[in-house]
């Protein structure tokens, strides 16, 4: 048997928001004794925090092998299941630890938002409203109530629940992640960017606010693309249509201040602490630097609108638009793909 001091630390540790030096704690742990049920439930709590489903997974299935009438088991397997997107495998182990702990609010507000992930509106209602008068005043229920209501599409509600989320927790720097993870899915950059602000503040080392950070720094190239490529558009049209070049020069301009402006805005609400995240992100990853770097094409694109002769212009022109589609089809895959490359 491990010391229990030990899991009490990685506690300690997680909850500061240095997951990282809580797994290290916990795989000790799990070196003394590897089928602590404990232990590994915090092992695939710690794993969901860093955005590694697949090992999460493994470890609540473990935890579930070694402790089956443990309910927390089996709620971290539907947690990790839910992460991989298999809601439906989901709402059976979340459906198990119900039946072993009817009265542990957490468990009906995950089984709430699996499903609404089903878009299953009405059993998703009946769970979050169990769930809140089980345990009105707990901010993480409130912040599961959110996300269940942005999962059913009702944004400007989940925005009021979040909002009494924060106002109960202002120093818990979960609910500020789940507040910036909505916002984004949103698609309101600057108003995440403001609640990861926040979440950093509230635990400065969190690694679960780094990757928020750098699902903000993707929200933003794609809003810089997007309006680069709307710029570009509105510039291949004059370039066709023979204007002079003092309305190429003004209209190639008027694409860069957009482009700078999408940028600046939620820019603008991130405190320092995100920006050096972000900064410091981009930097050492290579591919990340290659997604969001996309953003540059089309004020490339533009730049060369602007300088091709008059009789080149319909040939630049098409050459621009089959770039075009093709970064925009290729962009998704690569997002994917990079999240994808961060797991285990």
């Amino acid at each position: 048997m491990h010391d229990d001091t030990h899991l009490q630390r990685a506690w300690l540790l997680l909850e500061a928001g240095r997951t990282a030096a809580a797994l290290d704690v916990v795989q000790a742990a799990l070196r003394v004794a590897p089928h602590d049920a404990a232990a590994l439930q915090l092992l695939s709590e710690c794993h969901q925090r860093l955005d590694q489903p697949e090992a999460a997974f493994e470890a609540a299935m473990a935890a579930a092998t070694a402790a089956p009438d443990d309910a927390e088991s089996h709620a971290q397997v539907g947690w990790s299941l839910l992460m991989l997107g298999r809601a439906d495998t989901a709402l059976t182990a979340f459906g198990e630890a119900i039946r072993l702990e009817p009265w542990a609010a957490h468990h009906l507000a995950h089984r709430a938002l699996a499903h609404a992930v089903r878009l299953d509106r009405r059993r998703a209602e009946a769970d979050i409203a169990r769930a809140r008068e089980l345990r009105p005043d707990d901010a993480r229920i409130i912040a599961l109530h959110g996300q269940v209501l942005t999962e059913l599409g009702r944004t400007r509600q989940a925005r009021a629940v979040h909002a009494e989320a924060l106002r109960l927790a202002p120093t818990l720097g979960h609910v500020h992640r789940v507040d910036a993870r909505a916002h984004l899915d949103g698609g309101r950059p600057a108003e995440a960017a403001a609640a990861l602000t926040r979440a950093l503040a509230a635990s400065p080392g969190d690694e679960g606010s780094r990757e928020r950070i750098a699902d903000l720094v993707l929200s933003i190239s794609r809003r810089v693309a997007a309006a680069g490529w709307a710029g570009a558009a509105g510039l291949a049209w004059i370039t066709l249509t023979d204007q002079p070049l003092a309305s190429r020069l003004v209209t190639a301009l008027a694409v860069l201040a957009l482009g700078l402006a999408v940028a600046w805005v939620p820019w603008r609400e991130a405190g320092p602490g995100v920006r050096s995240t972000a900064g410091a992100l981009v930097r050492r990853d290579r591919f990340l630097t290659l997604t969001a770097g996309l953003a540059v094409l089309p004020y490339l694109a533009t730049a060369i609108l602007l300088a091709v002769p008059r009789d080149r212009a319909a040939p630049t022109v098409q050459l621009c638009i089959v770039i075009a589609v093709v970064v925009n089809a290729v962009h998704p895959f690569l997002v994917e793909a990079w999240r994808h490359a961060r797991r285990p």
